[in-house]
C-alpha cells in the first residue's frame, strides 16, 4: 500500500475527522467519487478554476484540475483526503491537492457539532490573523497554540485587549 500520513485528527463524541496525506492516486480517485456536490464546489473554489466553467456536471474537468494541482515534485502526486467516522467505519468526504483547503474542510465538519464560538488573534502585529474556534459539545474550547500563518503563539481575543 502506498505511504499515507495523518496530518490532522479531531473528534467530538462519536465523530472523528481525519486528514490523510497520500500518494495513492487510486485512493484519491475513490475519495473524489464519494464527494457530494457541496464538497465538489468547495474544491472547485479552492482550486480557483476559471469562472467561465460551471462546477455542475464538470467532474472530469475538476478531477483533471485536481491532478494538475496535486503534482508534488515532477510526476509525483500527493493528495489530502478528509475522512469522517461517525460511530462506524471511515467515509471519505473530500480530496484536495493542498493541506490548507483539506484542513478548512475538516474544520467545517467539526463546526457542525460545536455549540459556541471564541475568537483568537495572533499577537504578532505584522500578522494580525484572527480565527474563530467553536466550543465542542464536551464543553471545552480547543484553542490553537500557534498561529497557522506566522507560527506565533495565539491567545484569546479578550486577553489581547
Amino acid at each position: 500500500m502506498p505511504q499515507q500520513e495523518v496530518f490532522f485528527e479531531q473528534g467530538i463524541e462519536d465523530l472523528r475527522v481525519k486528514v490523510i496525506k497520500t500518494y495513492d492516486q487510486n485512493f484519491a480517485r475513490e475519495a473524489f467519487a464519494c464527494m457530494d456536490e457541496a464538497a465538489q464546489t468547495y474544491l472547485w473554489n479552492s482550486l480557483g478554476i476559471d469562472e467561465t466553467y460551471s462546477p455542475a456536471g464538470s467532474e472530469d474537468l475538476l478531477w483533471d484540475e485536481l491532478l494538475d494541482a496535486a503534482r508534488d515534485d515532477g510526476n509525483q502526486l500527493s493528495f489530502f483526503v478528509v475522512n469522517e467516522a461517525n460511530g462506524g467505519g471511515p467515509k471519505s468526504l473530500y480530496v484536495s491537492p493542498d493541506w490548507p483547503s483539506a484542513e478548512a474542510f475538516a474544520m467545517r465538519r467539526m463546526e457542525s457539532n460545536a455549540i459556541d464560538v471564541q475568537t483568537f488573534e495572533c499577537p504578532n502585529i505584522e500578522c494580525g490573523a484572527v480565527f474563530s474556534y467553536k466550543r465542542v459539545s464536551c464543553g471545552h474550547f480547543v484553542p490553537p497554540d500557534f498561529c497557522p500563518i506566522c507560527g506565533g503563539p495565539m491567545k484569546a481575543a479578550e486577553e489581547a485587549r
